[in-house]
């Protein structure tokens, strides 16, 4: 497979030897790399905390500290606005992205203050904490239809018969997407994220610009139909949102929001469901706590969050020449803030390969982001995640990890969540 790099910028690399071997060995689309990140980011905090990937052509940060640096300054290191894979594409891909209805349209991951802040006012209304609250009962009612499924199998693979399907339904809960369109959600999200964040080859890049482009033509069309007749979903709330701004909310920006609700939240969901499961079963001890007091719940969640977080993290944009972990980072250089890994730093976090729910400044973990861009469907995915664990808790009690699997995790640039989750459980006495 040829190495290609994303983006023209020329960059040099530092000159440390180690530097360069972590350089070379950061490798996210490899399985095996996947497979032993923390070790390889526990590695570069101790030795080059800033390195260069050649591979990439982009620096990558693994502190705390310079994560929380770049994210709270979006003028020295602004949001990243580009496809990071865009430079491996052909031509055709391009002209069939460029037909989409979302083409050129900011939207929330694209843009910084201040056009960021019109769009994030708008969503904080659509979203808020209050909005969310009342989607309780129907999510609940979505996994026990769920459970129902599946409890008298005995086993199942969590993460893609039962986390995909769940937080699908779950985060749509917020649109008026119809039941029937829900089948083609998880197959259109699979490939927008391949080809963002993927390293597709040539042959397989046109079929998923076209899955993409289909996808940008539904949710514009959701949007479309929600200004003409505006019902109680998070489109309508956008455009009501929108309509008391100077500037009100176009019909592709709301279509771009929804569609970013949809694939951000139903992406890193699915990962953060498996993740939390996995160590809930991995260590018997977090099912036994659930078990006896499910008030522990969120807490175990927030140390899921900070020990095994779906995603990595965000890309930055330098907008000047910067210092930054003993670096020299010249103007229009790309960075990958690794959120996980700064989940894990030593300075901020005792024993930081350890699940521990009680830990000390477990509040300060950043696995939702920091700054303005902080995730504003956190409360969403916190609700989703806690909702099921307390379902599965009254339902499947027993349940367990597959003993003698192999887990294996996403290659990817962007997530990390476990491609396949085998539990069972006691199947209820007929």
């Amino acid at each position: 497979m040829q190495e290609e790099k994303i983006s023209q910028d020329k960059q040099t690399t530092v000159s440390t030897s180690s530097a360069v071997d972590l350089g070379k060995e950061f490798a996210p689309f490899s399985p095996d790399f996947a497979a032993n990140l923390y070790s390889f980011y526990a590695r570069a905090r101790q030795e080059e905390g800033v390195f260069f990937s050649p591979f990439l052509n982009l620096w990558v940060v693994s502190h705390f500290k310079d994560a929380i640096t770049i994210l709270k300054d979006h003028r020295r290191f602004c949001i990243f606005d580009e496809n990071p894979r865009s430079e491996t594409y052909a031509p055709e891909v391009f002209a069939l992205l460029g037909q989409s209805p979302l083409h050129c349209t900011p939207t929330l991951l694209t843009v910084d203050p201040p056009v960021h802040t019109r769009l994030r006012g708008c969503m904080n209304k659509a979203m808020s904490p209050q909005r969310i609250a009342t989607l309780e009962p129907r999510i609940r009612n979505i996994a026990n239809q769920l459970i129902d499924q599946f409890e008298g199998l005995g086993q199942v693979d969590f993460a893609t018969q039962f986390a995909r399907p769940y937080a699908v339904r779950a985060t749509t809960t917020l649109m008026d997407v119809p039941e029937a369109d829900l089948r083609h959600i998880p197959r259109w999200s699979e490939d927008m994220m391949a080809l963002f964040y993927g390293d597709p080859l040539a042959e397989q890049q046109l079929v998923l610009a076209r899955s993409l482009l289909e996808m940008h033509q539904y949710f514009y069309h959701l949007a479309e139909q929600s200004q003409m007749a505006p019902q109680d979903d998070l489109a309508g709330h956008l455009f009501k949102a929108g309509n008391a701004e100077e500037v009100p909310l176009s019909i592709a920006e709301v279509g771009n929001i929804l569609l970013e609700v949809l694939g951000a939240g139903f992406e890193t969901t699915t990962g953060l469901l498996s993740n939390c499961l996995y160590h809930m079963l991995a260590e018997p001890i977090h099912w036994q706590a659930i078990l006896d007091n499910p008030a522990d719940i969120p807490a175990l969640i927030e140390e899921t969050l900070r020990l095994d977080l779906p995603v990595h993290g965000p890309l930055r944009r330098t907008a000047e020449t910067v210092e930054l972990g003993g670096k020299t980072i010249p103007k229009g250089a790309l960075l990958q803030v690794m959120l996980d890994s700064s989940n894990h730093d030593e300075t901020i976090f005792s024993e930081p390969e350890t699940f521990d729910p009680h830990r000390k400044k477990l509040s300060r973990h950043i696995g939702f982001g920091y700054g303005a861009h902080y995730c504003v469907g956190s409360p969403l995915a916190r609700l989703e995640v806690r909702i099921l664990l307390e379902q599965l808790r009254e339902r499947l009690p027993s349940l367990r990890l597959v003993p003698q699997q192999e887990f294996a995790y996403t290659p990817s640039l962007i997530f990390h969540r476990l491609m396949h989750l085998l539990v069972e459980w006691d199947r209820p006495a007929i």
